[in-house]
């Protein structure tokens, strides 16, 4: 209940300071439209997450097997590869730094077998790259690899 609480404060402050750029509209949206609604998203879900677990304490729960070590790798692995892309993208760009961790992501911590994480990682990054650049015509830092 703790943790739904703090995603909720963290999805309240996203959408206030996202409230604080401009919105735009649904047709034009502006630099605040995705963080107000996102932040708005994340405390809703915090807020259901929080019902939730608040009804499920009102009954008797039998012990589970905790946290075990591999689990918690892959945790740790999957928040240091955000980070990772977050400080690579500028210096890489969208297309080696998305391809390069949703490698990783998919082979380390998915455990897929080496044809399918190429794969998809190749059709994941064509497919956003053709979403957001193409269609959306959001621009991306070009870094080493220019597309």
């Amino acid at each position: 209940m703790t943790s739904a609480g703090v995603w909720f404060l963290l999805g309240v402050a996203i959408a206030v300071a996202g409230s604080r750029l401009q919105f735009g509209t649904w047709d034009t949206p502006g630099p605040g439209f995705v963080p107000t609604l996102a932040g708005v998203v994340l405390a809703g879900l915090a807020t259901a997450v929080f019902i939730t677990e608040w009804r499920v304490r009102a009954r008797p729960k039998a012990p589970g097997p905790g946290l075990d070590r591999w689990t918690l790798w892959r945790l740790v692995g999957t928040l240091v590869a955000l980070f990772a892309y977050g400080l690579l993208l500028m210096p890489l760009g969208f297309m080696l730094t998305t391809l390069l961790v949703l490698g990783f992501l998919f082979r380390c911590i998915a455990g897929l077998g080496w044809v399918v994480s190429l794969g998809s990682t190749v059709a994941a990054t064509v497919a956003s790259y053709l979403l957001f650049s193409v269609w959306l015509k959001v621009p991306f830092p070009p870094g080493l690899w220019r597309p």
